[in-house]
């Protein structure tokens, strides 16, 4: 067995080589890192750099969600298996909008899975994925508002 491990830094691209080159039964893992999720698929390019807009840029803005969802698709679509590590999984929010869009591994620190845990319990994971197909459109420049009243007029658990 050959595993290749490849970085890419365009979102696109990504997609692309995960329909075209990706053998059924590997697995993708995207690194997060809250700064830089949006920043490295180059999602949010043109002032990417700039200190004073990237509280502009939120990884629960739909362009990031949208982009999660199709890769979430393509790696269903070919079989191969797909988790996010970072602190996006680890926050009961975040984690609500990525298992609404379809990640079924989320990898965090150990002090996040207790609430963690928590809201997966609380939520009920149709609503949530319909909710969210609703918003994919948005011209929000975040759901996080939105989820957040969502969760609390649904008894979902964030803390």
């Amino acid at each position: 067995q050959l595993n290749v491990e490849f970085t890419v830094q365009d979102g696109e691209s990504c997609l692309f080589l995960l329909a075209h080159t990706m053998p059924e039964g590997h697995q993708l893992a995207i690194q997060e890192r809250r700064e830089s999720l949006y920043e490295s698929l180059f999602l949010f390019a043109s002032d990417r750099g700039n200190p004073r807009l990237s509280d502009r840029y939120d990884g629960l803005a739909p362009s990031v969600l949208s982009f999660l969802r199709r890769l979430v698709d393509a790696c269903r679509a070919k079989n191969v298996p797909i988790s996010l590590c970072g602190e996006m999984g680890g926050q009961p929010v975040d984690a609500m909008a990525l298992i609404g869009i379809g990640f079924r591994t989320l990898s965090m620190h150990v002090p996040s899975i207790g609430p963690v845990r928590r809201m997966i319990r609380s939520m009920d994971l149709p609503s949530v994925a319909t909710y969210l197909a609703g918003l994919q459109d948005s011209p929000d420049r975040s759901l996080r508002q939105l989820l957040k009243a969502y969760a609390r007029d649904h008894g979902v658990d964030i803390g």
